[in-house]
């Protein structure tokens, strides 16, 4: 393991758990029955960006509801999806366990809710991470690098000697601009070039792929 760093930071909706195509399709739910047709370009405006930013974007484009009603009926539709087919990426988890006995500090830093992240906590997950970074944890979100240099400050490193994990470009620029070592895993059939910012761009999480010798 001496070829590992220090730390690694995972991103959660996309990287550790297999929830964006049911945020996708919470969004068809909600806002289809408005009259909305909701895009794959509207979907990608969205993915990995907090709530306020979200409203926005779908109040700038739509005559939408107020934003606390609107994100009530999304969160609904959305938990009861969670519910019925949440999964975790089996390869994330394994290499988060494998880390975690070798001694590595694990956290996890993610734009959506300290109350989301401790649902996706309870399917198993929480007790392998050392520290985690939410949406209410910090003024500024993905792309802005100070959620993933919360979460080096909160595992008492410096950032240079994480490595994060990430799959959408939102989060690997805000990764990279943390000064982290950036590997990008592709996920749901995301184009692999909108994520080459990373110095590693891999269809499968593995070990290896953490080596701080292995280049993209």
């Amino acid at each position: 393991m001496s070829t590992y760093p220090a730390a690694v930071v995972f991103d959660c909706d996309g990287t550790l758990v297999d929830t964006e195509p049911l945020c996708d399709a919470s969004w068809h739910e909600v806002l289809g029955p408005m009259g909305h047709e909701v895009t794959p370009t509207d979907l990608a405006a969205v993915l990995g960006r907090p709530w306020a930013h979200v409203y926005a974007y779908w109040a700038d484009r739509f005559d939408v509801p107020a934003s606390d009603e609107l994100r009530g009926l999304v969160r609904e539709s959305f938990v009861r999806l969670f519910d019925e087919r949440v999964r975790l990426f089996d390869d994330a988890v394994e290499v988060a366990r494998a880390l975690r006995r070798a001694g590595v500090a694990l956290a996890v830093c993610t734009s959506s809710s300290r109350r989301h992240l401790d649902r996706v906590f309870a399917l198993g997950v929480g007790d392998l991470f050392d520290a985690s970074v939410a949406a209410e944890d910090t003024a500024r979100h993905k792309p802005d690098p100070d959620p993933y240099l919360e979460a080096a400050r909160r595992l008492g490193v410096h950032a240079s000697v994480c490595i994060a994990i990430e799959d959408s470009p939102v989060g690997v620029a805000a990764a990279v601009a943390a000064g982290m070592r950036t590997v990008a895993v592709v996920r749901n059939g995301a184009d692999p070039v909108e994520l080459s910012q990373a110095a590693v761009v891999v269809e499968r999480l593995t070990l290896d792929v953490l080596d701080g010798r292995t280049e993209a």
